[in-house]
């Protein structure tokens, strides 16, 4: 029983941390629902981190009062920003693009009629839609990773988690959470240097409020970010910026743990934690880099100008303080999708004359003013060659089978897994409006091809060296791409058999697409590297 109550009391803290900081502005910007959940813990981590800064200049000991201050300033300033939103309650601003397809002012995009479709009629529908996505695929991933941690109360003997949870202790015994504290705490006395803390000052601040041990205080903001934000960051990014209906809500979300690449490696391997919490922020990195570019399509979902200009400086810090490769990771799946928008508008421009592809230009000019800052950085920021002596795991031919399979670094490639990503792939290109995703999937596909099979050497270095050429944390970017491209696949092949089987479009059709998402989770399960 006491070990019930400290796991809840834990797991409750946990919960408040990551959210009751974000809550102020979130509020303040008037988002919809999921995507307010979603928003609501980068808001939280930069609110976090940037108290414990302050209160580092201010002398302030280090407690949750800290950050909820600074988060009700930070709802105090952006609270006008509300009151214009409330006056322009309309739909998202912004025409329409070749990839994002116009739909009906004010209209909710819902993708396709098929299974599932009339659940979009209701907010009640639309909520047990993304219920039933984050239950299923939160409940797979928690049962996965608690078999492979054995217990919420385990230490995993590994050099890493060991130093995160000491950095966690050396916070609470300072009361001083600066990344700058954390740096010095292995050097020399009097040294102090910076290391990514947002990890450890978000479970210092569960730690203080539930009064548990440091391992299952950290264990359990580990799982509530894995089998709880992941999933709902999934759904988000499917609800926000393609057209996909609610069985490609609910598919993102269930199929959360379809590789192991992620999060289940990031949660046994190393650990690295601070890595791990970053990639659990890249889907909603991926929507505001989708809204930049133009690609999410027309609808009341969609991010109007205003919230994107404080959501897109807030969620991409997030990610980089958390960890810096995040920074690489949001470079190697972000950029492709602004080069793929402004190919599209060029081509629409070419094709249909100035109106339609009338921001083609503007685009253009701010993606080559990317390139212009991200290919220095990319080579400038990346760790010394010595630093990337990760060497790879597979040859060319392994690698490309061991990608389209979703399996994890040296692991057999799994033939079903990859007939079923080749299928939803096929489909999304060939039968979807939101063939965008493609973009980031194939740009994840083409790392982790890479980190496991180019050989050493001075490519190796320049493709994978900001990774240190460490495949773990490369290929775990195929959850990032490849489970959006699952899901819509998986919608747009549903819908195509529902025009052919009526029984679909019946009562029993969200029983039939629930058996549909598990079939896809099924080959996964069974595979070699899960079974070992």
């Amino acid at each position: 029983m006491l070990t019930a109550l400290s796991t809840l009391a834990a797991a409750f803290a946990a919960l408040l941390v990551l959210t009751l900081p974000g809550l102020p502005a979130v509020l303040a910007l008037r988002l919809r629902p999921l995507t307010a959940l979603v928003a609501l813990v980068p808001f939280s981590l930069v609110v976090i981190t940037l108290a414990a800064e302050a209160g580092r200049l201010l002398g302030v000991r280090w407690t949750f009062l800290s950050p909820l201050l600074l988060a009700a300033v930070l709802g105090a300033a952006l609270w006008p920003l509300r009151r214009r939103l409330r006056a322009d309650p309309g739909a998202a601003q912004g025409e329409p693009n070749g990839d994002a397809p116009a739909t009906r002012r004010g209209a909710e995009d819902v993708g396709p009629t098929g299974p599932l479709s009339a659940l979009a009629a209701s907010s009640r529908g639309r909520a047990a839609v993304i219920l039933t996505g984050l239950l299923i695929g939160g409940g797979a991933v928690a049962v996965r990773a608690l078999s492979v941690m054995g217990s919420v109360h385990a230490v995993s003997q590994t050099y890493d988690n060991v130093f995160h949870l000491s950095a966690v202790r050396h916070i609470l015994r300072l009361g001083d959470a600066s990344a700058w504290t954390v740096g010095g705490m292995t050097a020399l006395p009097g040294v102090e240097r910076y290391y990514p803390s947002l990890w450890h000052q978000t479970v210092s601040l569960a730690t203080q409020l539930s009064g548990q041990e440091i391992p299952l205080v950290s264990n359990m903001v580990m799982l509530l970010l894995a089998a709880v934000v992941w999933p709902l960051g999934l759904m988000a990014l499917m609800r926000t910026c393609t057209t996909a209906g609610p069985l490609g809500w609910m598919a993102a979300g269930a199929l959360a743990g379809v590789t192991g690449a992620f999060p289940l490696m990031m949660m046994s391997w190393g650990l690295v934690l601070p890595y791990f919490l970053s990639l659990t922020l890249m889907p909603m990195v991926l929507i505001v880099i989708a809204h930049l570019a133009g690609v999410a399509p027309a609808s009341r979902q969609r991010l109007r100008p205003a919230q994107l200009a404080v959501l897109l400086p807030v969620v991409c810090a997030a990610a980089a303080l958390a960890h810096p490769q995040a920074v690489f990771a949001g470079i190697a799946l972000g950029v492709p999708v602004l080069v793929w928008a402004s190919v599209v508008r060029i081509r629409e421009r070419c094709v249909h004359g100035p109106g339609p592809g009338r921001r083609a230009w503007r685009l253009s000019v701010f993606t080559a003013l990317v390139l212009a800052l991200v290919l220095p950085a990319w080579v400038l920021l990346r760790p010394s060659a010595s630093s990337s002596f990760w060497t790879p795991t597979a040859s060319l031919t392994e690698a490309v089978g061991q990608t389209l399979s979703l399996v994890p670094n040296d692991s057999p490639t799994w033939v079903p897994m990859g007939l079923l990503a080749l299928a939803c792939g096929a489909a999304v290109l060939l039968g979807s409006r939101s063939r965008w995703l493609l973009v980031p999937c194939a740009a994840a596909m083409a790392m982790s091809v890479a980190a496991r099979a180019l050989p050493e050497g001075s490519w190796r270095y320049l493709v994978t060296g900001n990774w240190y050429s460490d495949s773990h944390r490369i290929v775990a970017l195929l959850a990032v791409g490849t489970i959006p491209v699952l899901a819509l696949g998986l919608e747009v092949l549903l819908h195509r058999a529902a025009r052919a089987l009526p029984v679909l479009r019946g009562a029993a059709a969200p029983a039939l697409a629930i058996v549909a998402v598990l079939a896809v989770l099924l080959p996964s399960v069974l595979s070699p590297s899960s079974r070992g």
